[in-house]
């Protein structure tokens, strides 16, 4: 519906269908607000039925902010006419919508307003996404801005249109006019510039893409980024490369100090194994040829070893390397005084290193080093001790570079010092060899003789020489031996070691020092070492081996002798501290009832006092025969571990509890069983009565109540996949604290209370206990109130 007049032609009605097809809202409306025309989309944008025609209606107010609406009219009447006016509007139903609003004013041939007429376009949706992305603008700017990473867009000239200046000024200190519309690759480092070019292709290529570079910053200093970019299409259509850099230069610092000390440690280890087989006569060579590897490794200018004289009087340049041969001071500096070095010497003689950075740490003192350094214009040095048997050897040198300052790093000496070890050995060892290469006829002469077993063997460990000790021993002619290896010789399950020992010398060159081997009866002391030729490689090995079956039995009795003497003393000493501590305490109250019966023998009055302190000491010599008895147990109880059979528990148990039942016919002594029903047999001997009898005297001696109840439980546990008999002697005693259930069983606190006689009794129970491989410990009867009485529990294994 575009108008209700039904013309043949309507020039507004096919513009109205045109703008209907186009989503774009038409009216018509006269001075006094009554609409005149319009058009179906004009319905749509407000809501309105399709089908109803608003034609003659009273236009309604759509506005909904007066301003605005004051604004349009005023710049309609004002210019006749209003084009893409935008403002909030509301439909029927109130629901806010955005219009952009084209309006014009009509008039007659007089000039005089009779009506307007305008669209409406719809653009709601269209204003929501632009302030969405306003949003997500001003969202990214503030991640990008604030982020500790450097973000950055290229073009796909490699050209930079965007960064986050806070971070790129923070960390490269440029600004942004200095930056945008450069050539990225203008701040990559000479070597990184190929490798940054493949990885800026690669990302527009495949979409994304990362990689390690190094970026200049403004004042000339490079940094390590770790960079990934990712393609997107801008609004305009374009791709561009989104990147984000990470400073990773500490972490590459490390990753180089790493690598570097990965090097040296493995230069250090392959000239360790340079220095395993040196012949004698290339020892020199090899020390000139390690002094030029490590000189260039670490950027030295001159490298050099010292040896001192026995009494460190004079010292040699011995060996040395100069990054310049024609510099070479070696020939200057033979059999020199040590005093001209007195410092250095004094604090090499103390095991300390000599370090100098810079020329102003060298002290005044040290008046001989300071001219000598500053005639040859070294600013940086370093002096390791060589050291042998706990005495300074000599010195091995390094020098930086002339007129320039360094910093000797705690790693690098460390491993120098280590080289400098390797150095001392080889030259001792030289000097060992030389002599006993001398003496070679006559060491040969010795180990034809000796009564150890001596070989050599080739590089496949075949027999070449033997001893004539060697194949008597093992009863075959020498010649039955030569040629062979040990698997033709012996049962494999014996020489498969031996075997693959020998192999790994003769491959490796590391010696096998004083290696001990048994075959259950029989103990050999071995020692293999690398056999080499003239020319200094490894032919095959040669070793020792010594019967030492003998010796082995000798240091086992020995080793037994002495833990049986240590036992003994300790059980000695344990026994002797119980005694003398009840004894003393026996004697005592025997003196003090002595003199207190003196006094009252004078008075008559007190003869019935008399009587009962000679009672009191009746009582003292039977608790003294007592202790023996005790004691007399104790040390039987070690002797008859091994005595241990299986015991009727029922019987022994049964006969203690009558015996104690007719011992304390005065108080009233109920005892109770459980778990009795079945006859059991247990691991014990004849103590087990005496644990018995302690634990029920105990626990009618501690008893205060008027009825003294004690409940013996009986019952299985299995515990490390062992079998045990379960008993739990419960009363309702005195209890015993927390505190001293911790330390009732130990001996300090035994001693401390055997004077009532509950220590020593506790101490031959547990010792009887764990003589039978059984545990002992104590609970409360009622959980949480020790004052309600004890439950002593014990563990002791069920006999098979």
């Amino acid at each position: 519906m575009a108008s209700t007049r039904k013309e043949n032609y309507n020039p507004e009605e096919y513009l109205l269908n045109t703008l209907n097809d186009l989503d774009i809202g038409f009216v018509k409306v006269s001075n006094d607000g009554i609409i005149l025309n319009h058009n179906l989309a004009f319905n749509k944008i407000f809501g309105f039925d399709p089908e109803i025609n608003l034609i003659d209606t009273k236009v309604l107010d759509y506005w909904l902010n007066s301003e605005e609406r004051n604004k349009f009219r005023e710049i309609l009447y004002k210019n006749g006419i209003v084009k893409k006016f935008v403002t909030s509007a509301k439909k029927i139903d109130g629901k806010k919508i955005v219009l952009e609003l084209t309006f014009k004013l009509n008039k007659n041939s007089n000039g005089e307003i009779i009506s307007s007429e305008g669209t409406f376009i719809d653009v709601t949706e269209h204003i929501e996404n632009e302030q969405k992305l306003k949003d997500s603008e001003e969202k990214y700017h503030l991640i990008s801005e604030n982020a500790n990473d450097m973000i950055s867009i290229l073009n796909e000239k490699f050209e930079i249109e965007y960064f986050n200046e806070n971070t790129y000024q923070k960390l490269l200190g440029y600004s942004k006019d200095e930056v945008i519309g450069n050539l990225s690759l203008k701040y990559i480092h000479p070597d990184d510039i190929e490798h940054a070019t493949r990885l800026f292709k690669e990302i527009f290529k495949s979409g994304e893409a990362q990689g390690d570079i190094r970026v200049k910053n403004k004042f000339g200093r490079y940094f390590w980024l770790e960079a990934k970019g990712k393609t997107f299409i801008d609004k305009n259509g374009k791709k561009k490369n989104l990147m984000i850099s990470r400073d990773i230069t500490e972490r590459k610092k490390a990753e180089e100090e790493i690598k570097s000390r990965y090097e040296f440690e493995r230069l250090i280890s392959l000239i360790s194994i340079d220095f395993i087989n040196i012949l004698n006569e290339n020892l020199n060579d090899l020390i000139n040829l390690a002094l030029k590897k490590i000189g260039q490794f670490i950027n030295a200018v001159r490298c050099s070893i010292f040896i001192y004289s026995e009494d460190l009087t004079r010292v040699t340049n011995t060996n040395e390397w100069c990054i310049d041969p024609n510099d070479s001071q070696i020939a200057l500096l033979q059999n020199i005084p040590s005093e001209n070095f007195g410092y250095y010497l004094k604090l090499l003689k103390e095991k300390k290193n000599v370090i100098i950075n810079r020329f102003d740490d060298i002290p005044l003192e040290a008046s001989g080093e300071r001219e000598w350094i500053q005639e040859y214009g070294f600013r940086s040095l370093m002096f390791v001790p060589m050291v042998y048997k706990d005495k300074l050897f000599g010195t091995l040198g390094f020098y930086g570079e002339i007129n320039v300052e360094r910093e000797w790093v705690k790693d690098l000496i460390d491993l120098l010092k280590i080289l400098a070890n390797i150095f001392v050995n080889s030259i001792v060892s030289k000097q060992s060899e030389e002599l006993l290469y001398h003496e070679r006829d006559l060491i040969r002469t010795l180990l034809d003789n000796h009564p150890d077993f001596i070989y050599f063997k080739d590089s496949n460990a075949r027999y070449q020489h033997i001893s004539k000790n060697f194949s008597d021993y093992f009863e075959r002619g020498i010649e039955e031996i030569i040629g062979k290896t040990d698997l033709e010789l012996f049962p494999r399950e014996i020489a498969n070691q031996p075997h693959s020992e020998d192999l790994n010398v003769i491959k490796t060159g590391i010696p096998l020092i004083n290696k001990e081997d048994t075959d259950g009866e029989t103990w050999v002391l071995s020692t293999k070492m690398p056999w080499l030729g003239k020319d200094g490689n490894i032919k095959g090995l040669f070793g020792i081996s010594r019967d030492i079956t003998e010796r082995k039995k000798i240091e086992l009795k020995l080793k037994e002798s002495e833990l049986k003497y240590k036992a003994a003393y300790n059980k000695a000493e344990f026994y002797k501290d119980i005694f003398t501590h009840d004894i003393n305490n026996i004697l005592s109250n025997i003196q003090t009832s002595i003199e207190l019966s003196a006094m009252y023998l004078k008075d008559p009055n007190r003869i019935p006092d008399v009587e009962e302190l000679y009672e009191v000491i009746r009582e003292q010599f039977k608790k003294s025969s007592s202790l023996v008895s005790t004691i007399r147990k104790l040390s039987q109880i070690d002797e008859a571990v091994s005595l241990v059979k299986p015991v009727e528990l029922n019987d022994v148990l049964k006969k203690e509890i009558d015996f104690i039942l007719n011992s304390h016919q005065t108080r009233d002594v109920n005892i109770r069983t459980q778990g009795f029903e079945q006859i059991i047999s247990v691991n014990a001997n004849d103590l087990l009565i005496d644990l018995f009898q302690n634990l029920l005297n105990n626990a009618i001696k501690y008893n205060d109540s008027q009825i003294v109840e004690i409940y013996i439980k009986m019952s299985k546990e299995k515990k490390n996949k062992n079998d045990y008999i379960k008993l739990e002697f419960s009363d309702n005693g005195i209890g015993i604290s927390d505190k001293r259930k911790d330390t009732l069983f130990e001996k300090d606190y035994s001693k401390e209370i055997s004077s009532k006689g509950l220590g020593i009794g506790l101490t031959l129970v547990k010792k009887i206990v764990e003589s039978y491989k059984g545990e002992i410990w104590i609970e409360d009867r009622i959980t949480g109130d020790y004052r309600q009485g004890a439950n002593f529990i014990v563990l002791i294994p069920e006999a098979v």
